[in-house]
């Protein structure tokens, strides 16, 4: 090109040439679609169905019915959730496009697959909104609790006329200003169903201060959890009822939180004495070397009040698939152990010396490494195919009492 005007015209006449071609206008905002244009906005719906429980699609549909039309809709799962892809194509889903997400190989010190389905997400929702008049859209709808959505919001409502809801599931306690302000608006769901997780808000700030307070969370937990994150875990609940010899809670997975978590806050309240978290209860979480890391988390409790050193290693090994209940340690299985943890997140690290000591002075670190309490350590792995019996120690015997986060690979 001769000159710089010449070559500025050629580049915006090879622009045109592509919108002619791809029947878009130059961007949304600029077009001649605009939500103040329509009676009706015309909604996409995107749905993170790896943290989205099926039977709360009709409230879903009605609380965007509430402001547009559903135009598209389409539900993310990952496949690591063989039968959750089935479950959604449940009479409810029958207009909801399904997309399998496949999983891809993690990173970092920990040897575990990562979901694709926030950048399937996000794909498809910056697609979306460049083809945004083609497909009659004109706004979105974002199923998720996932922060990460914030900036996806911003910038659509940065760069384009278009507006942004947010569905954010009613068992977080709150939310914090800076995400409510991305949105046009945000909706919670999940209150005219019954299983919530949680308690109202002022009772989970009551228990989360004083489950702090007696040290049944722990320092590194309550500075980790951070404002909706700040709610008493399975783990803490289960140490507090023990502790006060209050009976745990028999229901389903989904249920047993909250039925732990009124339990507590009722003894609480009771004005009876409240003990400080005893150091004879022990807990230990464990975790695969491969798979998602934090979905195939379980955890246990162990009383170790008049148990030997040995006894409280055996119990944890046994825990962690490496042994049999109430087996006799020996450096074998020890030396297991170690090669399991290595590059794993296991904090405190263990010595590198560990397999090269005499027995006695095996059993005696790794006694101290799982009964100190002060900080609690980031998950063991365990066997990949562990099978720990569930039960409960009774007087430093039988197999230790575990609780699963979740069933492994349960899709709801």
């Amino acid at each position: 090109f001769s000159s710089d005007s010449e070559w500025r015209g050629a580049q915006l006449d090879y622009s045109r040439r592509i919108t002619d071609c791809c029947n878009l206008p130059p961007f949304p905002s600029t077009g001649t679609l605009r939500p103040s244009d329509r009676k009706q906005r015309e909604v996409a719906l995107f749905i993170d169905a790896d943290k989205f429980q099926h039977q709360y699609i009709d409230e879903i549909h009605e609380a965007v019915s509430q402001v547009g039309n559903i135009r598209r809709q389409c539900a993310y799962v990952s496949d690591i959730y063989p039968t959750k892809a089935e479950k959604l194509q449940s009479a409810s889903f029958h207009d909801v496009s399904i997309k399998v997400c496949p999983t891809v190989a993690g990173t970092g010190t920990i040897r575990k697959t990562k979901s694709t389905v926030d950048a399937h997400i996000f794909i498809d929702v910056m697609n979306m909104k460049w083809n945004a008049v083609k497909e009659g859209v004109d706004a979105f709808a974002i199923v998720s609790g996932d922060s990460d959505f914030k900036f996806l919001a911003d910038d659509i409502r940065a760069s384009t006329d278009f507006e942004v809801f947010a569905f954010v599931p009613s068992s977080e306690p709150n939310i914090v200003a800076a995400y409510q302000d991305s949105f046009s608006r945000v909706f919670r769901y999940g209150r005219t169903l019954t299983g919530s997780t949680q308690l109202p808000q002022n009772r989970e700030q009551v228990l989360w201060e004083e489950l702090c307070r007696l040290r049944y969370i722990p320092e590194d937990h309550a500075e980790r959890l951070q404002g909706n994150k700040q709610v008493a875990k399975h783990p803490h609940l289960e140490l507090f009822l023990r502790a006060h010899r209050l009976p745990i809670p028999k229901a389903h997975w989904k249920e047993i939180r909250q039925s732990m978590a009124d339990a507590a806050y009722d003894f609480i309240g009771s004005g009876k004495p409240l003990i400080p978290k005893p150091s004879d209860l022990m807990y230990i979480q464990s975790t695969l070397p491969t798979g998602t890391f934090t979905k195939v988390r379980e955890y246990t409790v162990i009383d170790v009040a008049g148990m030997s050193q040995s006894a409280v290693v055996s119990a944890a090994m046994h825990f962690l698939g490496l042994a049999q209940a109430n087996a006799a340690i020996d450096s074998e299985t020890i030396k297991r152990f170690v090669r399991l943890q290595e590059g794993s997140y296991s904090s405190p690290p263990l010595d590198p010396s560990l397999t090269e000591w005499d027995l006695d002075k095996q059993v005696a670190y790794l006694h101290r490494i799982f009964t100190d309490q002060q900080t609690w350590t980031e998950p063991w792995i365990r066997a990949q195919r562990a099978q720990v019996l569930r039960g409960t120690t009774a007087g430093g015997t039988g197999a230790p009492r575990m609780r699963s986060r979740r069933p492994v690979n349960q899709g709801f």
